[in-house]
């Protein structure tokens, strides 16, 4: 059986990697939003540009950092049940 921490600690667990269960909903999202993004990006000047391009950039920082988050919740809650469940009988 496998330490599951160590595989954790090791990098052989990467949950941001396994994928979305709707694929075919994340992929249309995901085309819709580059499509959108380029026609924004078709109106704006160079100074637009640059503002949207920074806009990007910090949104993309904002929902890393709620993701890590989130996991690091879910996995202080997953330890609360392993606790609960093994050590408070």
């Amino acid at each position: 059986m496998k330490d599951i921490i160590e595989e954790l600690y090791f990098g052989n667990i990467k949950p941001l990697t396994n994928g979305y269960l709707e694929e075919n909903e994340y992929k249309k999202l995901s085309a819709m939003l580059c499509e959108t993004e380029a026609k924004v990006l078709e109106l704006l000047d160079e100074k637009g540009k640059e503002l949207f391009e920074y806009y990007i950039e910090l949104q993309d920082e904002l929902l890393a950092f709620g993701e890590k988050e989130r996991f690091k919740d879910g996995f202080k809650i997953g330890a609360e049940i392993m606790v609960d469940t093994f050590v408070k009988k």
